[in-house]
């Protein structure tokens, strides 16, 4: 499936260049799953150490920054340069952690907090 640079570009690098909708949908086609929010950092590494290692040409777009100001003008030189769009493939079962969501939360939080929660 093709996927924007925009959308690639956010996890491979971490700064977010396009709209959430677009994280939640190539992390759910590369790992086959429906994820949940506390999910994304972990699976954007891991999806990212792919598609780096897919498209090696990727490796050098860092911004190495805090917040990027002008993150249009970042993003239309990374198109320019490297081109719009990628055809992204969904992870092999080995490429990536399974984690069931409810764990990896309870996991991130503490039981406690989860059964205050659904009290």
């Amino acid at each position: 499936m093709k996927f924007d640079l925009a959308t690639i570009l956010s996890v491979v690098d971490g700064h977010l260049f396009t709209e959430i909708d677009n994280i939640y949908k190539i992390l759910d086609y590369m790992t086959g799953e429906s994820n949940f929010t506390h999910q994304l950092p972990r699976l954007s590494k891991e999806c990212a150490l792919v598609i780096l290692e897919r498209y090696p040409q990727l490796v050098e777009f860092k911004t190495n920054e805090g917040r990027i100001e002008n993150w249009k003008e970042v993003l239309n030189n990374a198109i320019k340069k490297f081109g719009n769009e990628f055809e992204i493939e969904p992870l092999k079962n080995e490429e990536f952690i399974h984690i069931d969501p409810f764990l990896e939360l309870e996991q991130m939080v503490g039981k406690d907090k989860i059964q205050l929660l659904f009290k």
